[in-house]
């Protein structure tokens, strides 16, 4: 799935709420925030990691977590090991 469909998806906040027939009070309360960064969450305005996070668990939607991490390109062990290969000319 590219970035802008999981942003899409992530963006589907206040319809998965309704669809899941909760309040915007209840949803916050059961995810340990405040129902004004709920708003802000739903409404596009910007949030944290920590506000995100709590709402998908509260609203049992872990799963949409995925979408955010990026497929790695490089392996890091990889990495790792080239770096441990290359030294400095002296």
């Amino acid at each position: 799935m590219d970035q802008r469909k999981s942003s899409e998806e992530l963006g589907k906040m206040r319809a998965r709420r309704l669809l899941a027939n909760v309040s915007q009070a209840a949803l916050s309360d059961k995810a340990g925030i405040s129902r004004r960064a709920l708003v802000q969450l739903e409404s596009g305005q910007g949030s944290t990691v920590h506000t995100l996070i709590s709402t998908l668990k509260a609203l049992g939607l872990e799963q949409q977590l995925t979408f955010l991490v990026p497929v790695p390109t490089v392996s890091p062990m990889a990495m790792l090991k080239a770096k441990r290969l290359r030294r400095r000319a002296s």
